[in-house]
């Protein structure tokens, strides 16, 4: 049953970014677990509706939302279309806001995978070899500080 707490005219408190074929394993299980703590979550299975343009949807998504969910895999650092636009997005929206905006997710990856996107590693990130439920609280307590 699909929870549509997502719908509410709040913005979202997180977007989660990441390659579509990690949706299954990782992005829409902590989408799950972040809307159970009652976290608004742009995320875009259940935030784009048909008609929808995808470049203004992903766009205002990444402006209204407090922070975004890097999920870092294979997979995300080697997608050269949407992820790494989305990528850039928010890399962007940090710098000019000058405050925490990208929240890393390891999923599978190494700093050997980061390629131009070393500045990661400065980042204190989760990894999804704790847990999806574990990651959920890591990122719950991060937006009440």
């Amino acid at each position: 049953m699909r929870d549509d707490k997502h719908r509410e005219n709040l913005k979202p408190d997180f977007f989660i970014s990441h390659d579509s074929r990690d949706k299954d394993e990782v992005a829409r299980p902590l989408y799950e677990a972040l809307l159970r703590k009652g976290l608004k979550v742009w995320y875009d299975e259940y935030s784009l509706q048909i008609g929808d343009s995808l470049t203004e949807s992903i766009e205002k998504g990444i402006a209204e939302s407090s922070q975004g969910i890097l999920i870092l895999s294979k997979n995300f650092l080697s997608n050269e279309k949407w992820a790494k636009n989305e990528l850039q997005s928010l890399k962007t929206r940090q710098i000019i806001l000058n405050k925490k905006i990208i929240l890393p997710i390891w999923h599978g990856s190494t700093e050997d995978d980061l390629s131009e996107n070393y500045w990661l590693l400065d980042k204190i990130g989760g990894n999804t070899k704790d847990g999806i439920e574990k990651l959920a609280n890591k990122i719950f307590e991060s937006i009440k500080k």
